[in-house]
């Protein structure tokens, strides 16, 4: 329908803004700071721009002012934070058409987007797609000189691709699996499929178990920031670290929420079913809670202090209770009758020195499953071939 141009310096958010506008059927051209974001603008003309209201060269409002000089009847929406709302009316003031507030909610995108995309009158068939404009300029077609850098990258893309597909080829026991999202945040494992959430996107991700981790299905839920999952064998729960609330979901392509229960834990992160009782982390008080499970509610069973510095992730096998640091990358062999001690330490080579932190893991009964913050890959690797640090 229209082209949207796109201007946060933050990844995750940029994908996720993306994405919504997208799903209307709009092109969307995305710019990380505010150089590009003007080189770009003048390149494409959009039909409509979202703009974060701070960037790391140059502040939104000298960027707004630049846009109205170049054409003033393109409209412009105002990203902002919460500290930044009254900065974000104030841009309305110097001819922003509107604004919104982090963390976005698809309803208030949408509208946002429909809206400016109506006052412009812009009509087009072009498919919706995504287009990441990182560090490159789109050059409209006609007389002006072609630009080498999108083939130049086009081709570096390649050479990585294959890279990557060679090093995702069995290495022993060890695989890694290239997926669309960035900040996966809980990982859990159903008998037959994958599970993973990401907390930018607000999103579930079903996977298939084969040489891609393709995925089968996303179910988005907004207003979510899922960061733990666990399978009881026929339904899906979900604990969210910012409504500090478990809820108990059909597997199925809508995920309905059947039950919801709030939790008295201050930041609940990793799930684990053990057959009778459901576990979980609090990542900021270091604790593992077990909950039995009746008509009334969740109750909580008996409470432990682990020695994770920030439990993001849980899961048993045998009597061992594994779990994720994400502070240190590291993760915690405990003997269930013990917890309070670790038996062993172990590291995973892929995440060690990656701006990243480990967010996730799962087991399947043969290997374990893991995912870091911050990093678009699942790490899938036996138990023997985890590195000790102790």
């Amino acid at each position: 329908m229209a082209t949207v141009l796109v201007v946060d310096d933050e990844a995750g958010l940029r994908n996720v803004l993306s994405q919504m506008i997208a799903s209307e059927g709009h092109k969307v051209v995305t710019a990380e700071n505010g150089k590009l974001a003007i080189d770009t603008f003048k390149q494409i003309v959009p039909d409509a721009v979202f703009l974060d209201i701070r960037l790391p060269d140059m502040d939104g409002l000298q960027i707004l002012e630049e846009f109205k000089k170049i054409n003033p009847g393109i409209p412009v929406i105002m990203c902002s934070g919460f500290s930044d709302v009254e900065s974000a009316v104030q841009t309305v003031k110097k001819g922003a058409f509107d604004y919104i507030s982090k963390p976005f909610k698809r309803d208030e995108v949408i509208s946002a987007a429909r809206r400016a995309v109506e006052a412009r009158g812009a009509v087009s068939s072009e498919p919706a797609r995504v287009i990441q404009k990182e560090g490159a300029v789109i050059k409209k077609e006609g007389k002006k000189p072609v630009n080498m850098i999108p083939f130049v990258i086009g081709i570096a893309v390649v050479l990585v691709s294959i890279g990557i597909f060679i090093f995702a080829k069995p290495s022993g026991k060890a695989f890694l699996y290239n997926i669309p999202y960035e900040n996966p945040t809980a990982l859990t494992w159903d008998g037959k499929k994958l599970w993973a959430s990401d907390w930018i996107t607000q999103s579930i991700y079903k996977h298939n178990i084969d040489d891609k981790l393709s995925i089968e299905s996303t179910v988005q839920i907004p207003g979510s920031h899922p960061t733990g999952l666990a399978f009881d064998g026929q339904y899906l729960w979900v604990c969210d670290s910012w409504s500090k609330k478990i809820s108990k979901r059909n597997p199925d392509s809508f995920l309905n929420e059947i039950v919801g229960y709030t939790v008295p834990l201050l930041e609940p992160s990793g799930l684990f079913w053990d057959g009778l009782n459901l576990w979980c982390c609090d990542a900021k008080e270091q604790k593992l809670y077990k909950f039995s499970i009746s008509p009334s509610g969740l109750k909580v069973q008996e409470k432990y202090s682990l020695p994770a510095r920030y439990p993001a992730g849980i899961f048993f096998q045998g009597k061992y209770l594994w779990i994720a640091d994400s502070e240190t990358n590291k993760i915690y062999k405990m003997d269930i009758n013990d917890p309070n001690s670790p038996v062993t330490i172990y590291s995973l080579s892929q995440f060690e020195g990656k701006n990243a932190k480990l967010s996730g893991i799962a087991y399947d009964g043969k290997n374990i499953w893991a995912c870091a913050d911050g990093m678009q890959t699942i790490y899938k690797s036996s138990l023997k071939s985890l590195k000790k640090v102790n």
